[in-house]
């Protein structure tokens, strides 16, 4: 948009004129600029507008929205200005706590349970069996009929046939064991305080 726009008298390069059409044009391009420029040092723009400074106070022209404090900037494609959940410096300059979650077993560190129960053995010490004393013999035929007694008469005759030693051995194999376990199982939270660095900034309004 021009400032100054057309003058309202045209001279022309050699046109003899008085003082008078000078003066108009001179006087409307100290108006045009009066009403239209801005001052040096102040930042202009449309009524209305609304940006962001990042300074102790508005620049001359431009009020403090007062209504937006202790909030974040977000960025979008609309122009919405909001308030809502909670302000800037509650929720990262003080503790807050996180929602509660109970571990799964999926979501347990990969570990292992070693048990070991050796093999039990138990063993008793070689040992012998006979057979009983008595007055007869008895033996069998080779072709396997009856058998034939020899009476021992007056005197017993006394045979202990001993086998050879046996040693008696058992075992007992590896057994299940249950591991006993402990724990709830309930939900747990994390106390999370966010110390971070910020800089302040203010949004203004073109008067």
């Amino acid at each position: 948009m021009a400032i100054i726009g057309t003058l309202p008298n045209t001279i022309s390069n050699g046109q003899a004129v008085d003082a008078t059409p000078v003066m108009a044009d001179f006087n409307y391009i100290v108006n045009q600029v009066n009403a239209n420029a801005a001052p040096l040092g102040t930042l202009t723009a449309p009524t209305g507008t609304r940006m962001l400074f990042q300074q102790a106070t508005a620049p001359l022209g431009w009020t403090t929205d007062a209504s937006i404090t202790d909030h974040t900037l977000q960025l979008a494609t609309s122009g919405l200005v909001f308030s809502i959940g909670n302000g800037y410096s509650s929720m990262f300059s003080a503790q807050w706590a996180t929602d509660g979650h109970a571990l799964t077993t999926a979501e347990l560190a990969v570990h292992n349970h070693d048990v070991i129960d050796p093999t039990h053995s138990h063993s008793s010490p070689p040992h012998q069996h006979g057979s009983a004393s008595g007055f007869n013999f008895y033996t069998a035929t080779p072709t396997g009929g009856a058998t034939t007694n020899f009476a021992g008469g007056a005197n017993n005759i006394n045979l202990e046939n001993l086998t050879s030693p046996i040693g008696v051995t058992v075992s007992a194999g590896p057994t299940n064991i249950s591991i006993q376990n402990n724990g709830s199982g309930n939900a747990h939270s994390h106390t999370k305080t966010f110390n971070s660095n910020f800089a302040q900034a203010l949004v203004a309004v073109k008067a």
